[in-house]
């Protein structure tokens, strides 16, 4: 949470973070907890939600990631 939070203020993008599905345009998660977490997959599929999962988070990764994103 921290870490997301870190990287989109270095690079300036504004954003809202947000535990309710229902407002969510992605998800970012480690892939240990997205795995078990059937529900969450499918209700992402059902609202055409991408998951976007991660083996560790670290900053670097996280601003790499959100610039990758950006350019879509």
């Amino acid at each position: 949470n921290n870490f997301l939070k870190e990287a989109f203020t270095k690079l300036g993008f504004k954003f809202s973070l947000t535990n309710n599905l229902e407002n969510a345009t992605l998800i970012i998660g480690l892939k240990k907890y997205l795995r078990q977490n059937f529900k969450l997959k499918e209700l992402a599929k059902q609202k055409k939600i991408p998951i976007y999962s991660f083996n560790q988070i670290s900053i670097y990764q996280l601003t790499k990631f959100i610039k990758m994103i950006n350019e879509k």
